[in-house]
């Protein structure tokens, strides 16, 4: 890690300083074996350092696994330990670009609404204001769809058969909501809806102040 790194990779420095115990321990990474061993890779080759930052890891009375890490590295004199917890914040947490993310039609960059090929999960719009509750394996999914669906149009048959022969009820029953609105799709085409319109009112304010 250079004495002064780019300012853009500061400024991700200071950001992910101040949620890294929390991003580290939600994604357990000082907890389950793998992740410890993973980790323990990205130090360098001194058995000494690594012993006591193993035995902070697995020492249940500390708490805050990282603050414990991170004194470990600053009172270790060993060569390439400088700032080397940036390294370790920006290897987990700094945004990588990916040639086939980027260009293949068929990855997970997609536009609303598309599905998943192998999942058949549908990429669904977000409220960033709600990121934190957001639960990606939650969103709908085809198979899901499909048969909120099929329970949607057998229940709109039985209401149909309800209704009779009388005609104005037959013609309220041709008035039919949209089918996405009886489904689990619902809240994110509303906000999807709302986000639009938002977008649409701010263009056309920018047009009347042009004037």
């Amino acid at each position: 890690m250079p004495a002064n790194p780019p300012p853009l990779v500061y400024k991700a420095i200071y950001w992910i300083d101040r949620h890294f115990a929390r991003f580290a321990d939600e994604q357990k990474l000082f907890k389950e074996e793998k992740q410890i061993k993973d980790f323990m890779k990205l130090l360098p080759d001194d058995a000494t350092m690594k012993v006591e930052i193993r035995s902070s890891l697995e020492n249940v009375n500390v708490k805050n696994k990282w603050e414990a890490i991170k004194k470990s590295l600053q009172s270790c004199s060993v060569k390439g330990v400088h700032r080397l917890d940036w390294e370790i914040m920006l290897h987990y947490c700094y945004p990588r670009l990916d040639v086939n993310v980027s260009t293949g039609v068929n990855h997970l960059l997609k536009g609303p609404f598309c599905a998943h090929p192998k999942t058949s999960n549908v990429c669904v719009p977000i409220d960033v204001e709600k990121l934190d509750s957001f639960d990606p394996f939650a969103v709908p999914n085809l198979n899901q769809l499909n048969e909120e669906m099929n329970s949607f149009a057998k229940q709109q048959l039985l209401d149909d058969e309800v209704s009779g022969a009388d005609k104005e009820n037959v013609e309220s029953s041709k008035k039919k909501p949209d089918e996405y609105k009886m489904t689990s799709m619902k809240k994110y085409v509303d906000f999807f809806e709302l986000f639009v319109k938002h977008m649409k009112d701010e263009k056309l304010n920018e047009t009347n102040m042009d004037f």
